[in-house]
This record gives C-alpha cells, sequence and structure tokens, in this order.
C-alpha cells in the first residue's frame, strides 16, 4: 500500500466516529433510545417533527460504512 492510501485511511478512520456521532445524535436524537413507557403518539410526534434530521442521519449511516471499509462499502448499503 502507497504513502497516499495510508493517509486516505487514517482520515477515513477518524471520520468514521465522527459521522456516525452527527448520525445518531445530534441528527437524528436516537442516542439515548426513546423511553419504553412512551405511548405510540409521542413516539410519532417525534417521527413527525424530526424529518428532516432523521433524514440526515439515515444518510449518515451509509457514508459512514463506507469510511469503515471502502471496498465493502456498496455491500453494507444494500443490506
Amino acid at each position: 500500500m502507497n504513502a497516499r492510501a495510508q493517509i486516505i485511511c487514517s482520515w477515513c478512520g477518524i471520520l468514521c466516529p465522527i459521522f456516525m456521532f452527527i448520525g445518531l445524535w445530534p441528527a437524528t436524537d436516537f442516542f439515548p433510545p426513546h423511553l419504553p413507557t412512551a405511548s405510540a403518539a409521542d413516539i410519532a410526534a417525534i417521527y413527525q417533527q424530526n424529518t428532516n434530521a432523521i433524514l440526515i442521519g439515515a444518510i449518515c449511516g451509509p457514508v459512514t460504512s463506507e469510511f469503515l471499509n471502502r471496498n465493502a462499502g456498496p455491500i453494507f448499503e444494500v443490506l
């Protein structure tokens, strides 16, 4: 592996947790998980109020899988 590929891989290792953090917490507000005692109406209201944020968080998942393994990333997106 040449030096340029190693630099790219090291940057991917830095960016992966950042995108995962953005996708799970500030964007979708799924961390910490919602209360199990919440009613269906409460959960539906959360999804209706945060539609764009949940979409951004859902996009961060496939982007993060690309940073984890550049060769197997498309496989994870299909699954």
